[in-house]
């Protein structure tokens, strides 16, 4: 990807981005890590923060309709037979420490895969405000990590 230069590359930049992030968020063959990465290092140090912001927002933005549509699945525990499923499951939705690092962690690492934690937890009734911020602060370090590798590498080797 050549340097970005111009008033509107940065602007075409940034859509594109939100874009590819909201497609990637449903369909997770397309692997808006390796964009990003491409996307830094083409561009200036100071769009290091917006791609982050909107990279998330996309991304966010699609696992808010996979949540939605987890919610319209029902209760996943009614069919649980093992108890410490159901024990998770309650953990999850009553908020427990448990079930914020889940879903903390699986926006970070993407381990459980954040695709199918977003479905779940919309299924399992978690708030949708707490599935908000901590999906949103997890892909928020996620994608700071991922677009700024680039330049931490540029200035490494200078």
């Amino acid at each position: 990807m050549p340097a970005l230069e111009g008033v509107a590359a940065p602007a075409v930049l940034l859509v594109s981005t939100f874009g590819l992030c909201l497609l990637s968020g449903i369909v997770p063959a397309v692997n808006v890590e390796l964009y990003l990465i491409a996307a830094a290092a083409a561009s200036p140090g100071r769009l290091a923060l917006p791609l982050i912001l909107v990279a998330t927002s996309g991304q966010m933005m699609a696992k808010s309709l996979l949540y939605l549509a987890g919610r319209r699945i029902g209760r996943l525990s009614v069919g649980f037979s093992d108890d410490r499923i159901r024990t998770f499951a309650e953990r999850m939705r009553s908020g427990h420490a448990i079930g914020h690092l889940a879903l903390l962690g699986s926006a970070v690492t993407g381990l459980p895969p954040f695709y199918a934690v977003s479905i779940a937890s919309g299924a399992l009734r978690v708030s949708f405000a707490r599935f908000l911020l901590l999906g949103s602060c997890g892909r928020c370090l996620r994608f700071s990590a991922v677009v700024l590798a680039p330049q931490a590498v540029r200035r490494f080797l200078s």
